[in-house]
């Protein structure tokens, strides 16, 4: 009989990987199991961008403490998850991960995690990138377990009728040097935009999904390796420790380089739809698992142009056309409720009587 669960993960920031956790951690506890988040020391602390945040743990604390009735499911790459997935004495180590990039870096054990033959499971959060890391890695089985997305309503906030709706909603993330495009589109057909700006907490997200017209995905994935951003980190920390130009110059990738590019699931286009929202934009192969013309405005991935092609045939298409998209991506995502992605853990783990 299983005892207690234990979900890793790198840390608690904003994320669609940490709200996943936070929400899996709630649900194996919603039905009456121990179940908690466990974080490195160093970034042990509950989530702040959420509204029901899990329980959480230091990952350190584990290591005397699991027992051969215990449960683990890993979430991230770190020393201190590697640590623990070589000595704890658990009944099943599971690999969970979402999607197909590998962190390297200081800290992190990258593939390691994959190639590790004391991992029981492997499991993914979509189809496309558990094919894509099996077939590289060897990696015999896997099973699919999806997020899921509850349709949001508060007090202050319901999904409103399409009339009501009005405008784009996009996010100030990955992917947002495409803003101008869509900006440009959205003046000339004369519709507002609003830039949902980072960092927000989910329940902004969430709220805003639930009053506007259009929502557009335009996450790429990784475009650069290490990423821009990262690139100047570094420079700047090398340049103002004394480091030579040559060293600030090149940083060291920060993920595994993948011959595809993919996401595991492009977490708010899913939300998006749920709460009755039409979406415009990339599948980028983790979206397939609900993605297609039938139920989006779907563009070629990381195609800018096609991006602009797809949203400008949205804002001109028929109100029936609308509504007819709507009810496609409403029934394809529902599908990914918590009941089938609590299934799909009960029947990896064995749960069913005990």
């Amino acid at each position: 009989m299983v005892s207690r669960i234990f979900f890793t993960g790198g840390s608690n920031y904003p994320s669609g990987g940490g709200r996943v956790l936070n929400e899996v951690v709630n649900l194996a506890r919603e039905r009456g199991y121990d179940a908690w988040l466990c974080l490195p020391e160093k970034h042990c602390q509950l989530a702040t961008f959420v509204s029901n945040p899990a329980p959480v743990r230091a990952i350190e604390g584990l290591l005397g403490d699991v027992t051969s009735a215990d449960v683990i499911v890993f979430g991230w790459h770190s020393a201190e998850e590697y640590e623990l997935l070589q000595s704890a004495q658990a009944r099943l180590k599971v690999f969970w991960q979402h999607g197909n990039l590998i962190p390297v870096g200081p800290g992190l054990v990258a593939e390691k995690m994959l190639q590790s033959s004391q991992v029981d499971q492997y499991w993914n959060v979509s189809t496309e990138c558990a094919l894509f890391i099996t077939e590289k890695y060897g990696i015999e089985n896997f099973r699919i377990v999806p997020p899921f997305f509850e349709e949001y309503t508060s007090i202050f906030s319901l999904p409103l009728p399409w009339h009501m709706r009005e405008g784009i909603l996009v996010q100030q993330r990955r992917g947002f040097e495409l803003f101008p495009i869509i900006e440009r589109i959205a003046d000339q057909e004369r519709v507002p935009v609003t830039v949902l700006k980072w960092p927000f907490h989910n329940d902004e997200l969430l709220e805003a999904l639930n009053c506007h017209k259009f929502f557009i995905s335009f996450d790429r994935g990784l475009r650069y390796n290490p990423t821009l951003g990262r690139r100047k980190q570094h420079f700047m920390r090398t340049m103002s420790s004394g480091g030579s130009l040559r060293e600030a110059l090149s940083a060291k990738p920060t993920w595994v380089k993948q011959e595809q590019n993919l996401l595991g699931f492009p977490i708010s286009a899913a939300q998006a739809a749920r709460q009755g929202a039409v979406v415009i934009g990339f599948a980028m192969g983790g979206g397939l698992e609900w993605m297609s013309p039938q139920t989006t405005y779907l563009a070629q991935d990381g195609s800018g142009i096609d991006l602009g092609r797809k949203l400008r045939a949205a804002l001109r298409d028929s109100e029936s056309n609308h509504q007819a998209k709507r009810k496609a991506a409403l029934s394809a995502v529902k599908k990914f409720s918590a009941e089938n992605t609590w299934a799909q853990i009960e029947s990896a783990l064995g749960l069913r009587g005990g």
